[in-house]
């Protein structure tokens, strides 16, 4: 047992290695807001936030009456001189900070964003300006819509115009998030339990349960965080809710799992599990924080449920494929099976959203499966340098056959080239695609 901890925390350790965090100054994440504007023509139009405040940072202020950004006759000077000479009844103020709104349908001001502010839209060609009534950002992430149907633009700037902006956060977003960490958490200290040796239908339903408890309770306070003040100090605080979680656990394993099991489990190692299994998920957990925007956000076309049974298909075919080739190893073992199985399920989950994230994402040009490929590449080296050092690590241990780390590192290595291959010509051939 203390050879599979030693092993579980040079895992971890591995991966906080390979998976460094660059510290920087003032790198934490700022009140964003972002408004959506539907049925808006192609007219030519800008548009901007005007602010109660005259700054919100050093980077956006008033204008200072001297330095002018843009070169005099460009368009974007016309632009911007003509927000800057707008006086808004409220005395709001403009920030020089506007967006081609015709273009990209949306305002989105990422960082240092103002409490209090009014739309405020520029047509050029009619010389008329459409603004809106007063709003608050009222979640870390804010999010407006406005309905531009029916809205008459004047002749002159002298026909006033209002526009009506609605609350829209993405709700269903975050639950689906929410869910999809919580189940993938859960299977992991699942797989955790089977490595520790746990079996038994009472142990694993007893475990089950605490889990889905704990894991609710523990997003729900993550998510409602990252709503209210962003991610800033998500990790901290991630840190002390997980600990609390884990004495709660150690301290329920200790009193129902020795009485639930067929064979006698000591204190110590319900102690111990619950400690590594919640290491382990806090490690996953804190990629998952940061991978599934990610993977939502690729499915923001209106092909996103095609695309999404695309993804799933990849991952599972992928994940088979390196079972196949475990068995013909000579990985036949149900714990050995079981730890490929739950190392291949995070890695291939990663790789495959990193994949779609860059399809839908980058315009790769004339033979974009090639470059595709070799960008494809890089994510597979990385995470056959993770499986190659945990299998190394664990195989050693789990199995009751002397299994070599030759034969480890070889293995990880087959599968990766495999999988890859596999991956690669399923993107090229699986239509669907936004490349």
């Amino acid at each position: 047992m203390k050879r599979n901890m030693i092993s579980m925390i040079l895992c971890i350790v591995t991966v906080i290695m390979i998976f460094p965090m660059k510290a920087k100054a003032d790198v934490g994440p700022k009140p964003s807001i972002t408004v959506t504007f539907e049925n808006m023509g192609d007219e030519l139009c800008y548009g901007t936030l005007l602010s109660v405040s005259n700054e919100t940072s050093h980077y956006n202020t008033v204008w200072d009456g001297e330095t002018i950004p843009y070169e005099e006759g460009s368009m974007d000077y016309k632009i911007w001189k003509a927000f800057v000479d707008y006086e808004d009844a409220d005395g709001y103020y403009f920030l020089q900070k506007f967006w081609l709104c015709s273009e990209t349908k949306t305002i989105n001001w990422e960082a240092d964003s103002p409490s209090s502010f009014k739309i405020l839209l520029y047509y050029p060609d009619k010389n008329v300006f459409v603004t809106s009534e007063i709003y608050q950002y009222y979640a870390f992430r804010s999010y407006y819509t406005v309905d531009m149907s029916g809205v008459e633009i004047g002749l002159s700037d002298e026909t006033p115009c209002l526009i009506v902006a609605k609350e829209s956060y993405d709700y269903t977003n975050e639950i689906i998030a929410l869910i999809f960490r919580i189940v993938l958490t859960i299977l992991i200290e699942l797989g955790i339990a089977f490595l520790f040796g746990f079996s038994g239908k009472r142990v694993i339903a007893a475990i089950t349960i605490v889990n889905i408890i704990t894991q609710v309770i523990l997003n729900l306070l993550l998510n409602i965080e990252i709503y209210k003040y962003g991610g800033g100090l998500i990790i901290l605080n991630y840190v002390c809710y997980e600990f609390i979680v884990f004495l709660i656990e150690a301290v329920v394993y200790s009193l129902l799992l020795n009485r639930l099991s067929d064979k006698r489990i000591p204190v110590w190692k319900s102690i111990l599990y619950a400690l590594a299994a919640n290491i382990t998920s806090f490690i996953g957990g804190a990629l998952l924080l940061a991978y599934c925007k990610q993977l939502l956000s690729v499915f923001e076309g209106h092909h996103y449920a095609y695309e999404l049974i695309v993804l799933i298909f990849r991952i599972v075919i992928t994940i088979l494929i390196e079972l196949v080739i475990a068995y013909l190893f000579g990985f036949r073992e149900k714990k050995v099976i079981g730890a490929v199985a739950i190392v291949n399920s995070i890695t291939q989950l990663i790789l495959n959203v990193r994949l779609q994230f860059s399809m839908n994402r980058y315009s790769w040009g004339e033979l974009w499966w090639i470059r595709l490929y070799y960008h494809y590449i890089r994510h597979v080296f990385v995470m056959f340098m993770i499986e190659a050092v945990i299998y190394c690590i664990i195989m050693r241990r789990i199995s009751n056959k002397k299994i070599p780390m030759w034969k480890s590192v070889l293995y990880a290595l087959a599968a990766n080239t495999a999988s890859l291959t596999a991956c690669a010509l399923m993107v090229y051939f699986i239509p669907g695609t936004n490349v």
